[in-house]
């Protein structure tokens, strides 16, 4: 896993690198707006589990093209808690994309305790005002399985306040489908959110959110995206780790089978 974590931060690093290098030739807009933040809190379903949680993110300037967010997550599924914290670090030209590393580690106090470690590279490209594609895309590892995970997006903004997000999600080993949509109330810094999952591994579900922005009074939903925070990717994870699954031997999610979520779950 070192080897291959180790070359997607280099390749990660070199396109970042060449991206800054363009965007100082053109002036490009800084990568961060203005120190800011959010708070999200939400509840809903994987599988036939309840699953809940909240998060907060906090984003600053390292000059120019150059920002970092910092993100934590506290939360709960089938009765057990999971404690998680992520950092991002990317170059981002406001008007075309954003390139950057990310890494998380969240930890599930089942089983005297579970970690799942995640590094990888983040993208964004914004081909007008109202589309926007992103993914962050690298490998997972800890007391799981290695192996590559994904969280892939497209988004449609109708207006400056709404949102409507398609994409897929590769984690713990299971294929997922979301379809979501944000709107940011009018005049407020205070969004309402709703995604849809069909999961393998019984993983579908509904997970309803409330988000409340700390920076820019009444900034539109769409700036924030581009100027403010990258997306937060810790509460789609919990979400591939709800399923109740009945074979013990797939090594994927968190299910009622436990033993499949640590390594060699049909070891002897």
């Amino acid at each position: 896993m070192l080897n291959k974590t180790k070359n997607l931060l280099l390749a990660a690093a070199a396109v970042t690198a060449l991206s800054v290098s363009v965007s100082v030739a053109l002036g490009a807009d800084p990568a961060v707006s203005t120190l800011n933040g959010k708070i999200s809190a939400g509840y809903g379903t994987s599988g036939p589990n309840d699953v809940y949680g909240g998060s907060g993110s906090i984003d600053v300037s390292l000059g120019g093209s150059w920002g970092a967010q910092a993100d934590a997550y506290v939360g709960g599924i089938r009765g057990f808690g999971i404690l998680g914290g992520a950092g991002h670090v990317f170059w981002r030209d406001p008007s075309i994309a954003l390139l950057g590393i990310y890494g998380s580690d969240q930890h599930f106090n089942v089983l005297g305790g579970i970690d799942v470690t995640k590094v990888g590279a983040e993208g964004e490209y914004y081909f007008n005002d109202a589309w926007t594609a992103r993914t962050i895309v690298g490998w997972e590892g800890g007391d799981v399985k290695d192996r590559i995970f994904d969280r892939t997006d497209v988004v449609y903004y109708p207006s400056d306040n709404w949102s409507i997000t398609a994409g897929h999600r590769y984690s713990l080993g299971i294929n997922a489908g979301i379809l979501g949509t944000e709107y940011q109330l009018s005049n407020t810094n205070v969004s309402l959110s709703l995604q849809g999952r069909l999961g393998e591994f019984h993983t579908s579900g509904v997970f309803a959110g409330i988000t409340l922005y700390l920076g820019d009074s009444g900034k539109p939903l769409a700036q924030r995206a581009r100027q403010d925070d990258p997306v937060d990717s810790m509460s789609d994870d919990v979400n591939a780790a709800g399923g109740s699954g009945e074979d013990n031997c797939n090594d994927v999610g968190l299910t009622s089978g436990i033993q499949r979520f640590r390594r060699n779950p049909c070891a002897t």
